[in-house]
């Protein structure tokens, strides 16, 4: 392999990079690695096991020609690089220095040529345009957009690869012609199209596009009343698996659901999808609720039900008592109605874990729901965090992470959870690197700031873990927010700033719902042990979920002398040790 032939794939330790686009892949990661970091590479890579000499390395980055800072820039690219694997200069896995030589690659590497590469076709679908005129029905244009989608990831995994809708909306957004969103999603298809929906009909016209030349493959319109939209994306989903000769499996006829049902539920969706906003998971949770008034046979809408209110209470919107025993009960009825549905299987799954704390219940119901839906990203999302926190399955949590990023590579909340992964299984460098990396592209990414925070007080980096958890307040300063700051700033030595937030989450709480694990992270950074170890003991006696964390997280750390905190472990289920020296 040379720098002026790069083909094919080089498999090295969890990750593969394509030598044509530069796309890296595995360990949680996927991402284009781009100019000299590439290219440092792909020279290590053909020489796994030996040195590469700076002046190897300058040659191949640099012609002779051109004037640079060498030293710098290739510390830059080689910092880069590490950033992009999760390595660290002081422990390496993959990169090793060598003072005053070069670099050396740790791991074998396995060369697959372009020809052997499978041949998967990949496919996008982009939001479908509302063209009623109303921009009230934009919610039954993208509900109807992540439907086809859903179906089509559905139609053969194994020969089919359908990217799902957040990455297509990102990519959506940018305004890029075809060939160009083919090219950075890496899909052969891109479908595209338009819905127009009148009181009892809608109308549903696509067109199947090939990504590298533009080529229209197909096009056609649908009819049907309201009620039938369902059959009709079917109908749809397979007309377009058959034109890219993909054979798609018999796929039991879904019962016909309320018109009016499934209206509320498409609403619930669009309210679910912007989590991020005050109210949404509630207004969310009102349309789910109206969907199974109107029809209590629907069974998506008791998953999907189950699973939002189990995401307020898990994220401290709501006390646990006043949401889990419900998400219980409605997840179970999902389950009940059809079991071979993967959001029932997924919300069952969920509940078991954060309400029952069955954990090998909720393995086995989080396993079935990836097996019944291996295209679909969510399913994967929720096996993997579950992998890392409460097995310590290190591994096989990032095999399930990089499945999802497969299929969902530009979804931003996705990318930033691996980083939970990282920090649960002990290894907080990996975590900052990935975080910083996600970061660059979504500065104000909430949750890729809470990691780089709490992974930072872990490395002792006491400054930069304040920066963060500072900036995550100035977006949101909810409660989380200002436990990690507290927390932050204690450990960094600021105790009077750290006692000042306690004060005002302690206030706050005495006239609204604060998630009480806030409370303990405040009391860490006051130093008060014996208050946050009360907080601990609360957590578990009321079954929060996040008492389930208390033996896993290396947040908890200092408490572990603490002469409590033994019996405390002995009243939760067996759970895998922290390792916090691995980094």
């Amino acid at each position: 392999m040379t720098s002026h032939a790069h083909a094919g794939t080089a498999r090295f330790g969890p990750f593969v990079l394509d030598l044509r686009s530069g796309e890296l892949t595995g360990n949680g990661t996927r991402l284009h690695l781009r100019d000299k970091p590439f290219e440092a590479l792909a020279l290590l890579l053909e020489h796994p096991g030996e040195v590469v000499t700076r002046d190897e390395l300058r040659e191949r980055l640099w012609p002779s020609d051109v004037f640079v800072d060498f030293e710098n820039n290739l510390n830059a690219a080689v910092n880069r690089l590490r950033e992009a694997l999760g390595d660290s200069a002081r422990a390496p896995r993959y990169v090793e220095t060598l003072p005053r030589r070069g670099y050396r690659l740790l791991v074998p590497v396995t060369l697959d040529s372009a020809a052997e590469a499978p041949q998967r076709p990949r496919l996008v679908v982009l939001p479908l345009d509302n063209v009623g005129g109303d921009d009230a029905h934009d919610y039954f244009a993208a509900g109807l957009t992540e439907e086809l989608t859903t179906q089509l990831a559905a139609a053969d995994p194994a020969r089919l690869g359908v990217l799902a809708r957040t990455t297509a909306s990102r990519c959506a957004a940018t305004g890029k012609a075809i060939a160009a969103i083919g090219h950075d999603l890496d899909v052969d298809y891109v479908v595209e199209g338009s819905v127009r929906r009148s009181v009892e009909r809608v109308r549903v016209s696509v067109q199947l596009i090939r990504a590298r030349d533009e080529t229209h493959v197909w096009a056609r319109s649908y009819d049907a009343e309201r009620r039938d939209v369902l059959a009709l994306q079917g109908d749809l989903a397979r007309a377009i698996a058959h034109e890219i000769e993909v054979a798609v499996a018999p796929v039991p006829a879904r019962r016909r659901v309320d018109p009016d049902a499934y209206d509320a539920y498409l609403r619930g969706q669009h309210h679910a999808r912007r989590f991020d906003q005050p109210g949404a998971w509630e207004a969310a949770i009102a349309c789910y609720r109206e969907a199974v008034d109107r029809d209590p046979q629907f069974a998506r809408a008791w998953a999907a039900l189950s699973q939002t209110r189990a995401n307020l209470a898990f994220w401290g919107a709501v006390p646990c008592a006043a949401a889990l025993p419900a998400a219980d009960v409605e997840a179970r009825r999902a389950v009940e109605l059809d079991s071979l549905d993967w959001e029932a299987q997924n919300a069952l799954g969920y509940v078991e874990w954060l309400h029952r704390w069955d954990l090998d219940g909720a393995e086995r119901s989080l396993r079935r729901a990836v097996e019944l839906a291996p295209g679909e990203p969510r399913a994967r999302w929720t096996l993997f965090a579950f992998l890392g926190s409460m097995r310590g399955a290190y591994d096989d949590a990032l095999a399930e992470a990089d499945r999802a990023l497969e299929l969902d590579p530009l979804s931003p909340i996705l990318r930033a959870q691996v980083g939970w992964v990282h920090h649960w299984c002990g290894w907080p460098e990996r975590a900052i690197a990935h975080c910083r990396a996600v970061l660059a592209e979504h500065p104000d990414l909430v949750q890729a700031l809470h990691i780089l925070g709490v992974a930072s007080m872990v490395t002792g980096e006491h400054r930069k873990a304040i920066a963060a958890c500072r900036r995550a307040c100035e977006r949101q300063r909810d409660a989380f927010s200002l436990g990690y700051l507290a927390m932050a700033l204690g450990r960094g030595g600021r105790r009077a700033e750290a006692s000042r937030l306690a004060g005002e989450l302690e206030a706050r709480s005495r006239a609204e719902y604060v998630p009480p694990v806030s409370l303990v992270w405040a009391r860490l950074g006051t130093g008060d042990t014996d208050a946050a170890m009360a907080g601990l003991g609360r957590l578990v006696e009321d079954r929060d979920p996040q008492a389930l964390l208390i033996a896993v997280s290396p947040t908890y750390e200092a408490l572990r002398a603490h002469p409590r905190f033994a019996a405390l472990l002995g009243r939760l289920p067996r759970l895998p040790l922290p390792a916090i020296s691995r980094a």
